[in-house]
């Protein structure tokens, strides 16, 4: 998992839009960003609460979900990245949420605040809590791709110690063959 964000459908008004710790710095920030919005904008109003859908783009996966109060949570995820993991974070996200008054903040906020990066990110101080489900939720190393090279160990001598069979797993395949 690399990103999570937040929005309220009837407004498209994003209360969060952050980049969990290992992807902090990510070029596709933005691409992320507007992905959501453009979910947000036209499937917003037809996602049901607590109904799961997913959206491949080129750039991973985006899980997403709803609150009954109409907003949406969205976490963007590679391809290997299992989908009801994802899930069980947006859910303890709504969870996190639910204990907002989020239609009395989001339409009581001034609307100055709303021109503030740092406020349309985490509006609602909420980034810690995020941090910790996604470490509660992210495997070992999330944040880096596959690498082949960390299951090879060098080009095959064609040796082998009396008797033994070189083992040979998917991942090792993988990496011979890149």
């Amino acid at each position: 998992m690399r990103y999570f964000a937040a929005g309220r459908v009837q407004d498209r008004r994003m209360f969060a839009s952050m980049l969990f710790p290992l992807f902090e710095g990510d070029p596709h920030e933005r691409s992320y960003l507007d992905a959501v919005s453009d979910v947000l904008r036209v499937a917003g109003g037809s996602v049901k609460p607590k109904t799961r859908h997913k959206l491949s783009f080129d750039l991973g996966v985006l899980y997403f979900t709803a609150d009954k109060r109409g907003n949406m949570y969205c976490v963007v995820a590679s391809e290997d990245f299992g989908m009801s993991t994802a899930f069980r974070f947006l859910e303890e996200m709504l969870g996190v949420y639910d204990g907002v008054d989020l239609p009395a903040a989001l339409d009581g906020a001034d609307e100055s605040l709303w021109s503030e990066p740092h406020f349309r990110g985490d509006a609602f101080g909420v980034r810690s809590l995020a941090v910790e489900a996604w470490k509660r939720h992210s495997r070992p190393g999330d944040g880096f791709s596959y690498d082949p090279s960390a299951d090879y160990g060098g080009p095959p001598t064609g040796r082998t110690v009396a008797g033994e069979v070189p083992a040979v797993t998917p991942r090792s395949a993988l990496a011979l063959a890149c």
